[in-house]
């Protein structure tokens, strides 16, 4: 399995994940997401 492939499997698990979170899950889940992407833009601007 390329390493594209096995990307592409893992971001449909994660989607399928996601699809079975009740909507305040879903809410809490998209800002712990901008929490981490946040903080790992500041990581690499340092």
């Amino acid at each position: 399995m390329s390493n594209k492939e096995r990307i592409t499997q893992e971001l449909n698990e994660l989607k399928h994940i996601y699809e079975s979170l009740d909507e305040i899950d879903q809410k809490k889940l998209e800002e712990a997401l901008i929490m981490l992407r946040t903080k790992f833009g500041q990581r690499v601007r340092a």
